[in-house]
């Protein structure tokens, strides 16, 4: 009895890997026409074992309406594909039937197995296992497959070696942007496609994606599942947690599309398909702050476009201002701008009118971003005046000063040539960097929040206050440990980080190497020439350092060790002379 209910499930999984296997081989490798035949043979076998094993689950289960409402992605998919066969079988010539029914079967297949790889995410996200883990060991295993993806022979059009497939591929996930490649030209529109869909998972993360696909099938999550949306998410209730994902995903395609808009009325100088598929790649790579441009310098010849410079400006600042935020302006109305000029912009000081009502992660990563905003252009423009800005008006200069100062925050497009800089101004960008976007983004860094915080903080000892306030709020003593912690480990991890790269690359300079570090650590992607001129260790490294800077040093620590309960007693006190 057992075996009888065992065999639709050792079919499907036989069948799934020779989909897997099929699909891969015809995607990426040049194949000759009867080794296609064979393959697309193979396609048709696996779509009537899924087919049969489908239907029998139906007809032979007792309670057929409860599996249907479980299964229903695939018995739509099944629907699908039987109107599909019935409707060229009248109206289409055997040749085109086939052909016809190959590319829909690939397309079944691609669902079927995606969606089987979700489902199996139900299992792993029901586990005791800390969310850091499943989180770190979800990028692990996207940048695997993007590494074998990139490497086949269809993604390139020049021979790669596997250490530049993997580290591109890190930093396609991790949202970075460094590239030792130029990916405009060494890619294929498949593999730039590959490189594409990697961002975009990277971007919202493996976990998100497939969580929304447990959220679709189930309608809702257990209580292991609700834990780690919270945390990733940064939700402060469980309850409508299917909701705040469900925006997540809605405002992040939404605000995509619009960018891709924006940037295709302000291309017209590329043929359509060409046009086309430059703004949607853009628009994703900006949103996502991944930093990866399609020309090999980057922004740089559209540095006096601000129809181009602005709506990716704008994408970045969306995708790094972080969801909470977002989905808290989009909890309030907002009748006019008069609230805005009502508003007491001072940090700390007390807020009045419907502004009141927004969070204080809001307020503080707002006007955090607001301050470094203003700081970071005009401070570009002061440094590089007589330098990479001279000779022109100052309306460009205003331009490519704002542009860089969104884009030193975690994005990594550049509109300048980052290799003359001044040196003041690198470490303008440097410091930029490390601050980062806010908390649950698509950005990098110690976030706006951490520096904020521990802005408060001094500013709570200078005041003689216990207690560290701000906007008629007062800071819990566990997010004053939080932020100090994310920024002494980012600082010690900035500094093996260097050193490494240092020790291996002695000919480089010291300040090239420092910014690179933290190019990859904030997973900006900027940089100063260096990543062209690194060695397999020096990739090595970086790769790294993008994983841990994407992940965030907490979570590689709560990876590796296990997290201890919280104590509830302290010792006595005693003074520790600090200064």
């Amino acid at each position: 009895m057992s075996m009888k209910k065992s065999a639709p499930v050792w079919l499907l999984r036989i069948s799934a890997a020779a989909a897997a296997f099929s699909l891969v081989t015809e995607f990426g490798f040049n194949l000759s026409a009867s080794t296609l035949d064979i393959l697309h043979a193979v396609d048709f076998v696996v779509v009537a074992v899924f087919l049969m094993v489908q239907t029998a689950n139906l007809t032979i289960e007792s309670d057929w309406r409860s599996r249907l409402k479980r299964c229903w992605l695939e018995a739509f998919l099944i629907t699908l594909l039987l109107i599909y066969s019935i409707w060229h079988s009248m109206l289409a010539a055997r040749l085109s039937l086939n052909r016809n029914y190959v590319e829909f079967a690939q397309t079944y297949l691609v669902l079927k197995m995606v969606l089987g790889a979700f489902r199996a995410n139900q299992r792993i996200t029901a586990s005791p296992k800390r969310p850091a883990v499943i989180l770190v060991g979800s990028f692990l295993l996207l940048i695997v497959i993007g590494t074998g993806l990139i490497s086949m022979p269809r993604c390139q059009t020049q021979p790669w070696s596997i250490m530049d497939a993997l580290f591109t591929s890190t930093s396609a996930v991790c949202v970075t942007g460094l590239s030792v490649r130029d990916i405009g030209t060494s890619l294929t529109g498949r593999g730039q496609g590959v490189l594409l869909g990697l961002i975009q998972i990277g971007g919202l993360g493996l976990v998100t994606f497939a969580m929304a696909i447990t959220y679709l099938q189930q309608g809702a999550f257990n209580l292991q599942q609700k834990a780690m949306m919270r945390e990733l998410l940064s939700a402060q209730a469980i309850s409508n947690l299917g909701r705040v994902l469900a925006r997540v995903l809605i405002i992040t395609f939404v605000v995509e599309l619009l960018g891709a808009a924006l940037l295709f009325h302000a291309r017209d100088d590329l043929p359509f398909s060409s046009r086309l598929w430059w703004a949607i790649f853009h628009s994703v790579s900006a949103f996502c702050n991944a930093g990866f441009a399609l020309s090999r310098d980057s922004l740089m010849p559209d540095a006096r476009s601000p129809g181009i410079l602005l709506p990716i400006a704008f994408l970045i600042t969306l995708g790094g201002i972080g969801f909470p935020v977002i989905l808290d302006f989009l909890r309030i109305e907002v009748t006019s701008l008069s609230m805005f000029r009502r508003w007491n912009w001072k940090l700390g000081a007390l807020p009045r009118g419907p502004v009141a009502s927004l969070r204080l992660h809001t307020k503080l990563a707002v006007v955090t971003s607001g301050v470094l905003l203003v700081a970071g252009t005009v401070l570009f423009m002061l440094s590089e005046h007589h330098h990479s800005l001279s000779g022109q008006s100052f309306t460009d200069r205003l331009l490519c000063s704002f542009f860089q100062s969104v884009t030193a925050r975690t994005a990594g497009f550049n509109s300048v040539d980052m290799g003359a800089l001044q040196v003041p101004t690198l470490l303008l960008i440097m410091v930029l960097m490390v601050i980062g976007a806010s908390p649950a983004s698509t950005g990098g860094g110690v976030k706006t929040t951490s520096v904020a915080v521990l802005w408060l903080t001094v500013r709570s000892m200078m005041r003689m206050r216990e207690s560290v306030e701000a906007y008629g709020r007062s800071v819990p003593r566990s997010g004053v440990n939080s932020a100090v912690a994310v920024i002494a480990l980012y600082g010690g991890t900035t500094i093996v980080t260097t050193a490494l790269l240092a020790a291996t690359h002695p000919s480089l300079r010291f300040i090239d190497v420092l910014f690179e570090s933290i190019s990859a650590l904030s997973t900006v992607g900027l940089s100063t020439g260096v990543t062209a001129k690194l060695n397999d260790s020096g990739k090595i490294i970086l790769c790294v350092a993008m994983l841990v800077g994407r992940v965030g040093p907490l979570a590689i620590i709560w990876t590796l060790l296990a997290r201890p309960p919280s104590l509830r007693y302290e010792y006595p006190q005693e003074e520790v002379v600090i200064s």
